[in-house]
């Protein structure tokens, strides 16, 4: 509640632009990051300390890597009472524009932006810093560095890090003295084109490497190639939340709030959902039964129910994964009467379907059809048609499954299937 408060009581400050000499000085009731019109390289200062020092922007374009300092001529325009864009031209190369956004106190966010004709990458960074002690959080008692996972696949945690090593996180991260909190909080405020990497290395209690960009590819985003290619004649890189603060966790709240201006939470006026998942269960998880899934409708009925165990009057009876023990040989007359059961007790009953995901072999996939669209049609694709391959055509498994290919029209289809099944 503490870090709640703190944070929605933050006012933002209006936004200053202004040139002095080769200096362009973004600043506002806390924060100021300089941009050297010569070099194309920013420091970032929080209350007229610099936290970051000579950082710039680097687009992988073909083969090769462009940077912010390989230009020759640099302009900026204010695009807004709080932003403005400088514009770095140089024959030969494509116009690289960067934007700098000040609309909180102690952050600003910042992208860039790639024009030319017929433009690909996979890789962009808005900020890197490749400089000895370049980011000094100004305290060194027990420095770390937080590491993020990207989902939480096979139970993978945060971790607080030493910061005298390396790592790369996803999609944010923080810099900070765990005894004094002060520290330094970046991360990606758009989610939509890629996903975004955080890559760090220190020593000394600082960072003597610091990139935050989008194509982050790895064993913990599960990726078995590259990132995908952005392409057009103007790509841009996620936009990027830069912050310092006494208190990291309050900065971690005010990037949450610069999150919720890109996509705002989803209005929900109801209350919490109240049900019974069979995974939750040991003994039922992938031994659910016929009747062990009767007997759970039913007790929920008698002895829950009419003591307020609901949520607007309303109950979920849920079979998870190893839902099909309820469909035998004689069809699904079971899996029918056990939503017939939920519904006379007064309750909905739910199931659990991976769409993308196959849990057959690879002998299953290439001899049994996909049953697509209702009633199935089976003369379409095999399971093995509608499976992801790596470069090597090699089927990309996980934790014992293998992986569907979403775009394709079998998926879509086994969908519309699974989907008519269940709620006719």
């Amino acid at each position: 509640m503490f870090l709640l408060a703190l944070s929605a009581m933050r006012v933002a400050a209006s936004a200053s632009f202004q040139q002095v000499g080769s200096i362009l000085v973004m600043s506002n009731a806390g924060v100021r990051v300089e941009y050297n019109l010569n070099s194309g390289t920013s420091d970032f200062f929080w209350q007229n300390s610099r936290k970051i020092f000579a950082f710039y922007s680097n687009v992988t374009l073909g083969s090769g890597f462009v940077a912010s300092t390989n230009y020759s001529s640099r302009t900026f325009a204010v695009v807004s009472g709080n932003q403005v864009v400088v514009t770095n031209t140089r024959g030969g190369l494509a116009t690289m524009k960067q934007y700098f956004t000040l609309d909180q106190n102690d952050s600003f966010l910042t992208r860039v932006e790639m024009s030319g004709a017929g433009l690909s990458a996979n890789w962009m960074s808005p900020l890197m810093m490749n400089t000895t002690g370049g980011v000094d959080i100004g305290v060194t008692n027990d420095n770390r560095a937080l590491f993020v996972p990207f989902d939480n696949d096979h139970f993978v945690s945060y971790n607080s890090e030493a910061m005298n090593g390396s790592d790369t996180g996803h999609e944010a991260g923080a810099f900070y003295d765990n005894t004094s909190r002060n520290g330094l909080v970046v991360g990606s405020v758009t989610h939509d084109a890629w996903k975004t990497g955080v890559f760090w290395s220190g020593s000394n209690n600082k960072l003597d490497k610091l990139n935050v960009f989008g194509g982050v590819t790895s064993h913990w985003t599960w990726d078995v190639m590259p990132h995908g290619s952005v392409s057009g004649n103007t790509i841009s890189s996620p936009a990027i939340f830069v912050g310092f603060g006494n208190d990291w966790r309050i900065t971690m709240e005010q990037f949450a709030d610069e999150n919720a201006l890109f996509v705002p939470k989803r209005a929900w006026t109801n209350g919490v959902p109240f049900g019974w998942n069979s995974w939750g269960v040991t003994n039922f998880q992938n031994h659910i039964s016929y009747a062990g899934a009767i007997a759970v409708s039913d007790s929920i009925h008698t002895n829950l129910q009419n003591n307020n165990f609901t949520n607007g009057g309303t109950v979920f009876v849920i079979l998870d994964s190893y839902w099909n023990n309820l469909w035998t040989d004689y069809g699904d007359t079971q899996l029918q009467n056990f939503a017939a059961d939920c519904h006379a007790n007064g309750q909905k009953a739910g199931i659990y379907f991976g769409p993308f995901v196959y849990w057959g072999t690879v002998t299953d996939a290439t001899n049994y059809w996909v049953p697509v669209g209702f009633p199935p049609n089976y003369s379409l694709y095999r399971f093995s048609d509608i499976l992801l391959r790596d470069a090597n055509g090699n089927f990309i498994s996980n934790d014992g499954a293998y992986a569907v290919d979403p775009t394709h029209p079998g998926a879509r289809g086994l969908i519309d299937y699974y989907v008519y099944w269940f709620t006719n």
